[in-house]
């Protein structure tokens, strides 16, 4: 209930302002996904940094202590300060319109590293066009090692799924639930903690490289997430906005357009909503 509610509430905040939004400076672009690219693996990456579009730069790069920034791949929010040790979220998978729609991928996931760091320790869910229709499953994965999905765990357009990435005893557990059906897979890794270093904490939809280039975003149209709840190092709790940490409001921006093609919402408590805003 929370998060439609958070979808109805923030509605309004989405329309003009963003969806004509141009950017104040060139930044290369990487290059995008062409033909047919069925064989390729999704494959979701660390942030990529974009610059800012004036719309987005035109209000307060800090508002109520959390920082505006944007990216090439990446929408949601992401925590920075000390070590974390868990994070968790409920979100849906994407009911999508494929008819007409490009080859074009979205990855919706929660994790460790990864906007401070050149690894990711994360897991959620593949929502895909394909030839004009949806593909979707389960996954999780430890960059830069690939995507792996979780085969067995069978999902549908509109179920509720929560994900969790926990770090303990020197492992990496990531799980992730269908609430909807109440089945569930749980991966667990290891990675030395030079390479892991659990410096940041996210609730991202992205769009994903895919055969070695980032791919097109695939029309999610909203995607809400809710329940988020993140542990440090220390034991202290919070959700996105918390004394012990600090948070950034991540935009994504085409990489061809230049222009914002997804947004996040402004917090309501512990959910937020992303709102796929065009084509890369």
């Amino acid at each position: 209930m929370v998060a439609g509610l958070t979808l109805a509430a923030s509605a309004a905040a989405f329309s003009a302002p963003y969806a004509a939004a141009q950017p104040t400076a060139h930044q290369a672009a990487a290059k995008p996904v062409t033909g047919t690219p069925v064989a390729g693996k999704p494959q979701p990456h660390p942030m990529i940094p974009a610059p800012m579009p004036a719309g987005v730069a035109a209000a307060s790069n800090s508002i109520a202590g959390i920082t505006k920034l944007t990216s090439q791949n990446w929408a949601g929010y992401a925590v920075t300060r000390g070590k974390f040790r868990r994070i968790r979220a409920t979100f849906y998978v994407p009911i999508m319109n494929c008819k007409g729609a490009p080859d074009s991928f979205s990855s919706h996931w929660v994790g460790l590293d990864g906007f401070k760091s050149n690894t990711v320790e994360q897991e959620g869910i593949e929502a895909d066009c394909i030839s004009g229709r949806e593909q979707i499953f389960a996954w999780r994965e430890i960059f830069p090692r690939p995507e792996q999905p979780f085969t067995t765990l069978r999902i549908r357009p509109g179920d509720s799924i929560t994900a969790t990435t926990t770090f303990r005893h020197g492992k990496f557990k990531m799980k992730v639930k269908d609430n909807t059906t109440g089945h569930s897979r749980t991966a667990s890794h290891r990675c030395a903690r030079a390479t892991c270093r659990r410096n940041s904490a996210e609730v991202i939809s992205e769009a994903p490289t895919v055969n070695g280039s980032q791919a097109s975003l695939a029309p999610y149209g909203a995607q809400a997430y809710s329940s988020i709840s993140i542990r440090n190092s220390r034991g202290r709790t919070g959700g996105i906005r918390s004394s012990h940490w600090r948070a950034f409001r991540i935009f994504q921006v085409g990489f061809t357009t230049h222009s914002l093609i997804a947004a996040p919402t402004p917090l309501h408590g512990p959910a937020f909503a992303v709102y796929w805003l065009g084509l890369n």
